[in-house]
């Protein structure tokens, strides 16, 4: 017997929906705009509706209309160039959107480390280039991290990425695979010690970037029981060959312990730069003049070469 269930989700776009665009339908599924809250001079997020048929065929055990929902929002960021934001969902007469907690690891009170001005000093004190492809680390994992609820394969490449980032240009032989690995073996702190067991996992964090990069490929959902029973991998079985997929949070302290302890290894030196003098360099572009200029002048796009 066939069941069929209505999946309701809200969303917001970015894009305000024109009054003359009632609703789009494509395939099985419709959108349509709902009373969004506006300022007077600024469009806001507009809100909608996306509504399908989540269809049970007989002998069918599972559906995730909530992973398809996304799918479908995602194809609309594409398609309709607008960002988008899914909020809840519906199946049936269920609200079926649980809000993902915080990792355990970024919940609680800060604690500062005991060397935290001197991490700083021994920051400053990177030879130029290694300063700036710190930072950039430095903000891959800020933003890989806050992906972990949200898109756990993104988040994966990221904080691999930022490994990569220092380990290209520190570890000076090897493909970056081999790179990437020798980093996090060089650096690894005593705190983390009795994970180099665990180690041999660095081979599967780096095939779920490659197959990320390469084929597109999602994580699988493995990685997130791996993170809820507290263990550094899952052990499970894909078309009957026994595989280890790593968990999302373990990867994530190794990475971050791998980084800090990096700066702990370097020495503070006399001549170093700070951060105002990075963001400054990096906020100027050298373009080329169509006539001379005076010192002082205003420059606007009539008086460079722009394209």
């Amino acid at each position: 017997m066939v069941e069929r269930y209505k999946v309701t989700t809200r969303f917001s776009l970015s894009k305000e929906i024109s009054p003359e665009i009632s609703e789009i339908e494509f395939g099985k599924y419709r959108f349509f705009a709902i009373p969004s809250v506006r300022e007077f001079h600024r469009t806001k997020e507009e809100e909608a509706i996306l509504e399908f048929i989540d269809v049970w065929n007989e002998n069918q055990t599972y559906s995730n209309p909530e992973e398809e929902a996304r799918y479908v929002l995602a194809t609309l960021s594409l398609l309709l160039r607008t960002q988008v934001r899914f909020h809840s969902l519906r199946t049936g007469n269920v609200n079926a959107t649980f809000e993902t907690p915080i990792p355990p690891q970024f919940r609680g009170k800060l604690a500062s480390p005991s060397d935290f001005h001197e991490l700083y000093e021994k920051l400053c004190s990177l030879e130029p280039e290694i300063l700036k492809c710190y930072l950039r680390s430095a903000r891959i994992y800020q933003t890989a991290i806050s992906l972990m609820r949200e898109d756990p394969t993104l988040s994966f490449f990221l904080l691999t990425v930022t490994i990569e980032c220092l380990s290209n240009n520190v570890i000076k032989q090897g493909t970056h695979q081999a790179r990437f690995e020798a980093f996090i073996r060089e650096y690894l702190p005593k705190d983390l010690e009795e994970e180099k067991q665990h180690l041999n996992l660095l081979h599967e964090v780096y095939l779920i970037r490659s197959l990320f990069t390469h084929r597109g490929s999602d994580v699988s959902t493995a990685s997130s029981s791996a993170d809820s029973a507290n263990v550094p991998a899952l052990k499970h079985y894909v078309n009957g060959k026994e595989v280890r997929t790593p968990s999302l949070s373990w990867f994530e302290r190794i990475v971050q312990g791998v980084l800090v302890n990096f700066l702990r290894r370097q020495a503070i030196k006399e001549t170093r730069k700070d951060f105002a003098e990075l963001s400054r360099e990096r906020g100027i572009i050298y373009l080329k003049a169509k006539k001379p200029l005076k010192a002082g002048q205003i420059v606007t796009r009539e008086d460079v070469e722009i394209f």
